[in-house]
């Protein structure tokens, strides 16, 4: 275990407020908290809680809960000690020599290395009379020298092989290219290279490493792009293509590609701004990830009807970040996606594009349209009634008036019958939100303490006061004096609170602070989350003396008490004077 008087400091430096204030836009809710929108999911009213007493954090929405480590790991992406260099260079600390178990780290750092490797192979690869055919290809959808070279691209032999040898040269192992995702294992245990005859894309992240490739085949083969399997240096839904180089913009504008040619085409053409996700739709994380960069961002997906699909789905997970969205509108029958666009009408007309792009309500009214003959009544009854979906979901009564007027112009109505029909749309989401969130809470609350407390729900009254004694030790270690001396471990009902109680009395008898740092190196992240929950759900209590030796008292009656399983089992003989200790303890 990393010492304690480092953890104390790298929390000290690391203000939990401060921290999470870099992710997540908080504002005050009480005296000692502070709210935001959950970072980890999607939601459009505030359930992230910052509890600045104890430098803790609890969503009531979706459960996620801990300390500053905690969040670091979950917003990161990273393992325990990996978010422990992560603050300590924030803060600028050295990082303990004893007490560090970094055997996640050295796995990702080695496949970090191997992929770096991989990267610089590919590339002479393109470069050599092997790698002519993917030279041939990528120079042929329009790309030069210097962009090749810029985005590092190159190109993987049709050999099941090559790969592999080169890089054992280097002293990678087969565990290790496994582990990369750079060769897979046949049925009969031999190793062969999954990339072949495909001009490889480096994936690069925010920190300069080669994180895992795009492959794409030149014909017509299925998959058509081949990408790296989720590593532990690797998640899909955590990056976006090329933000490493749009990042170095000032430009806060960014637009939101489909794939990687569209991207690099992009950038060739000196739209430096260009990100795509990976083979994959928009996620919570991804967007999140722009919303540090971006103020607006444009959407270029492809002209096709999957490309609206997409579109549509982005703009709704785009909107909870506060970015403004727009939409590129790129005709059909002109080009299908900006690679071709570009290619076709060059950089300026392109530019024309992203200037005359509709904002995300406009382009979701246009497409409310489709299907509906606005010369005919029905046709104008089914645009309204599609289109006040739209405008009900605009955040502002301001923003609905306006879209109300804009539909109803459209549409040859009345502003206020539109209105009427936004409205009636609003109460019904609200009921049905409602109803649905109260089931999920229900639900993930139900699951949740199955996995983590099973023995709560049978046994309220003794969780409550366990909960309430652990919320006590967590909130000032002085308590301890009072708790430890009269409470034992075989007082606790349930075996999770039981564990929990533990620890802490592990860490006061060894004259260590028992705090949510010390926990999380000891308990998985669903553990620590619930240890979180019972702060934040005690945290309106006022824990005094006296409310702490009633819960003790509480809880020893209840840890006193026989269980259906013992009473099933006792003897006939020992039942009379298991019930005369019953009735005893009632007087």
């Amino acid at each position: 275990m990393l010492p304690e008087s480092f953890l104390t400091e790298l929390k000290f430096r690391n203000d939990i407020e401060d921290v999470v204030g870099s992710y997540v836009d908080l504002k005050r809710a009480g005296s000692n908290t502070v709210k935001g929108l959950c970072p980890f999911h999607s939601e459009k009213t505030p359930s992230f809680v910052v509890y600045r007493d104890t430098q803790s954090y609890y969503c009531f929405g979706c459960g996620a809960g801990g300390d500053v480590i905690t969040f670091i790991k979950s917003a990161e992406n990273l393992d325990y000690i990996e978010a422990v260099k992560f603050l300590a260079q924030r803060a600028g600390m050295q990082m303990p020599e004893q007490g560090v178990d970094d055997s996640m780290g050295k796995l990702k750092l080695r496949i970090l290395e191997a992929n770096r490797a991989a990267a610089r192979w590919f590339y002479a690869a393109l470069f050599s009379p092997a790698g002519k055919q993917g030279l041939d290809y990528l120079l042929g959808r329009g790309l030069s020298i210097e962009t090749i070279k810029h985005f590092g691209l190159g190109f993987a032999p049709s050999s099941w092989n090559a790969l592999r040898d080169a890089l054992r040269k280097k002293g990678f192992s087969d565990g290790d290219l496994l582990a990369a995702d750079l060769v897979a294992r046949s049925s009969k245990g031999s190793v062969y290279d999954k990339f072949r005859g495909r001009v490889m894309f480096p994936i690069i992240d925010l920190r300069g490493n080669v994180i895992g490739f795009g492959g794409r085949n030149m014909g017509d083969e299925k998959p058509k792009y081949l990408n790296t399997a989720e590593t532990p240096a690797f998640h899909k839904n955590r990056n976006l293509f090329a933000l490493n180089f749009a990042k170095r913009q000032k430009d806060r504008a960014y637009i939101l590609a489909e794939g990687y040619m569209d991207v690099i085409a992009m950038h060739q053409a000196g739209f430096c701004t260009a990100v795509a996700t990976l083979g994959t739709a928009i996620g919570d994380h991804q967007a999140r990830l722009i919303a540090q960069y971006a103020d607006t961002i444009t959407i270029a997906y492809d002209a096709d009807e999957a490309g609206q699909i997409a579109t549509k789905r982005a703009i709704g997970i785009l909107a909870p970040t506060g970015i403004k969205a727009r939409v590129l509108h790129i005709p059909r029958q002109e080009a299908k996606d900006p690679d071709e666009y570009i290619k076709k009408y060059g950089n300026l007309r392109f530019e024309r594009l992203l200037q005359n792009a509709r904002g995300s309500t406009e382009y979701e009214l246009q497409r409310a349209e489709t299907g509906h003959d606005l010369k005919e009544p029905a046709g104008r009854a089914g645009y309204i009634k599609d289109a006040a979906v739209v405008v009900a979901a605009l955040p502002t009564p301001a923003e609905r008036d306006i879209y109300a007027g804009v539909v109803a112009e459209r549409a040859g109505a009345t502003k206020q019958g539109v209105l009427e029909q936004v409205e009636q749309l609003r109460r019904q989401h609200y009921r049905k939100q409602k109803k649905k969130e109260r089931s999920e809470l229900l639900s993930s609350a139900i699951d949740y303490r199955d996995k983590v407390n099973p023995q709560a729900a049978k046994n309220p009254l003794a969780n409550t006061a366990e909960e309430f004694l652990i919320a006590a030790l967590l909130r000032d270690v002085a308590f301890g004096r009072r708790i430890y001396p009269q409470l034992a471990e075989r007082d606790f009902v349930t075996d999770f609170n039981r564990r929990v109680y533990s620890l802490l009395k592990g860490a006061f008898d060894a004259g260590l602070t028992g705090d949510l740092s010390y926990l999380a190196q000891l308990l998985t992240d669903q553990e620590l989350a619930r240890v979180t929950r019972i702060i934040a759900e005690t945290a309106p209590l006022h824990i005094d003396i006296e409310e702490i030796d009633q819960k003790i008292g509480l809880l020893k009656k209840e840890s006193s008490r026989p269980d259906s399983e013992t009473i099933a089992h006792t003897p006939d003989a020992d039942w009379a004077e298991m019930m005369r200790q019953l009735r005893q303890q009632k007087k």
